[in-house]
């Protein structure tokens, strides 16, 4: 095992804790979706607690909207970030590699220094050559 193959194995094991971080921080816009359903199907919830304004069904409608979009966005990066670092330990799918490591840049600032590192890692001649396929191997000659 090269220095170039362990360097690869340690940036995807960083990629899976961030992959896992990033699917539990997903879970954070559920809360705009609960006070969504909140706002839309318990309207009297707010009127029994001398609150003369109850807010109207859109905006519950618009807070789960946000809710269920923000959390299906995170949970897409999250898996995103998960192929990328299968892909990074067996050093394959180099475009996708590559994208996936810019992509953790925007989870400051573990993902902002990982993304770096591995862009720096993965822009490396040696490492390059780690992602191209195998030569086929010549046919055999019959005597």
């Amino acid at each position: 095992m090269t220095i170039e193959d362990s360097n690869l194995k340690l940036f995807s094991i960083f990629h899976y804790v961030l992959a896992g971080f990033v699917s539990l921080f997903s879970m954070i816009p559920l809360l705009y979706l609960g006070m969504g359903v909140m706002f839309s199907l318990a309207p009297a919830l707010f009127e029994s607690k001398g609150v003369e304004d109850a807010p109207p069904a859109i905006l519950g409608f618009i807070f789960g909207g946000i809710g269920l979009a923000g959390t299906l966005v995170v949970l897409s990066l999250a898996v995103m970030l998960f192929l990328g670092a299968r892909n990074l330990g067996r050093a394959r799918h180099l475009t996708l590699c590559t994208v996936v490591a810019a992509l953790s840049c925007f989870f400051m600032p573990f993902g902002t220094i990982l993304g770096i590192l591995t862009l720096v890692e993965l822009n490396k001649r040696e490492v390059r050559a780690l992602f191209e396929p195998a030569a086929a191997a010549p046919p055999a000659v019959q005597a």
